[in-house]
């Protein structure tokens, strides 16, 4: 087992290529030609409209390795064997999952994630974090519990309940063995958590999330419509009598690709923020995307009934299919930059300091604030005005005329003959 410093890992051909070699073989084996499904599924899938982002969350989530690298682990032993449950464990479930097609996008994809991650922890763990435990071990028995399953399958003595008990298994095992090599997977779990959120939606799921849309969005189309005084009936399953217009909310308006699409840019744009920006922030941005992209929905929706019972036939279909989707991803957009402003008015942000913080960060700007008290008090120079520092109350003048954070730093004063008043007040220190 080698040890690579962070530096060294971007100069060691070796390392590169192993890591490269391994990936290569990872994607190889999921590549689903053969009617597997995998890679080549997942590429089936974003060529259809719901799932066209895939395409972008691919090289986006490239960009926050790259983005991130600085992030790495100070030292990594390669290669940790750790890291090989996690790595082969899935794809037993992968290669079931062909035959029994149960939730396939999803399993699958999840496999995938699951494997590249076991290739961060078998090039990116820390020296330290080897085996040592019993949770560690348990761990690697849950991770390949699968293989067990896969013989079983392959014997014709299993079932879809089988299966789902293998996959939470195998699930409770990646989580113990990331809970325990966080470190190893840290500066890539955005990335990975892009990955996941490419992954198109099982085709009973898809149909049930896209019904439920069309149920919310043709509500609330109709309250909306009532409270403007429009005289409006909801006949099923989902058209609409606004006034003498006649409105079809069909399967295509349910703003499902909309809401996949508008949750993976959220996320983008949460992992793009600035450091400052506090965790709870990013969460209740991200979170927030569902809501503003029903609500731009209904929104379509509501414009699209006015326009039609105004009586523009001919905008009408322009509106609804062309402009209203290009229109929509703007509108949430600007809904989201509203509330990032909405957040920062209600929830002024408070910067934490230590003290050791709060001298470092002041202690230029404290020495020549103690300097020109000195001067002033021996009378060469006018002290002049000027605004307390923001460091004062943490960096009091000792008796000598120094500065704590001045003295610790190697600062250097006069010793003067009295000590200098404190500012703001008559008597000595």
């Amino acid at each position: 087992m080698t040890t690579l410093t962070r530096d060294q890992m971007r100069t060691d051909r070796q390392w590169q290529l192993t890591v490269a070699a391994v990936v290569g073989g990872v994607l190889l084996a999921y590549s689903g030609f053969g009617g597997l499904g995998g890679i080549s599924g997942l590429v089936k899938q974003w060529i259809k409209p719901d799932y066209s982002h895939g395409f972008i969350v691919v090289p986006f989530a490239l960009y926050l390795l790259w983005r991130n690298r600085d992030k790495l682990p100070e030292k990594v032993a390669w290669p940790n064997w750790g890291g090989l449950p996690l790595l082969l464990g899935p794809l037993p479930l992968y290669l079931a999952d062909a035959d029994l097609n149960v939730a396939k996008e999803w399993v699958q994809g999840g496999c995938l994630v699951a494997s590249l991650a076991g290739v961060l922890l078998m090039f990116g763990t820390p020296p330290s974090k080897r085996p040592q435990g019993p949770i560690d071990w348990a761990a690697a028995a849950l991770c390949l519990s699968p293989v067990l399953y896969l013989l079983a399958f392959k014997a014709g003595n299993t079932s879809q309940s089988a299966f789902w008990a293998a996959v939470g298994a195998f699930a409770l095992g990646v989580n113990l063995t990331l809970y325990r090599r966080w470190s190893a997977v840290r500066w890539a779990a955005p990335a990975l958590g892009m990955l996941l959120l490419a992954l198109p939606l099982p085709n009973v799921v898809e149909n049930e999330v896209s019904w439920q849309l069309r149920k919310v969005a043709t509500a609330s189309a109709v309250g909306v419509f009532r409270v403007m005084g429009l005289p409006t009936r909801w006949e099923p399953p989902m058209k609409l009598d606004v006034g003498t217009a006649k409105l079809d909310v069909q399967a295509p308006c349910s703003g499902l690709s909309m809401l996949l699409a508008f949750v993976a840019l959220t996320a983008a744009i949460v992992l793009l923020c600035p450091p400052s920006r506090r965790p709870i922030d990013r969460w209740v941005v991200f979170l927030s995307s569902v809501p503003i992209a029903v609500f731009c929905n209904i929104a379509r929706i509501v414009v699209s009934g006015l326009v039609l019972l105004a009586g523009w036939k001919e905008a009408f279909d322009f509106i609804v299919h062309d402009f209203a989707g290009w229109a929509m991803m703007p509108l949430a957009l600007g809904l989201v930059w509203a509330e990032f402003k909405l957040i920062d008015w209600l929830l002024v942000p408070v910067v934490r300091m230590s003290r050791e913080e709060v001298v470092k960060a002041g202690l230029a700007e404290a020495r020549a604030e103690i300097e020109r008290q000195e001067i002033a008090r021996r009378g060469n120079a006018p002290a002049g005005k000027a605004d307390p520092h923001p460091a004062a109350p943490f960096l009091p003048l000792t008796p000598a005329g120094t500065s704590h954070g001045a003295t610790a730093a190697g600062g250097t004063i006069a010793n003067p003959a009295t000590p200098p008043p404190r500012p703001g007040s008559g008597t000595s220190q």
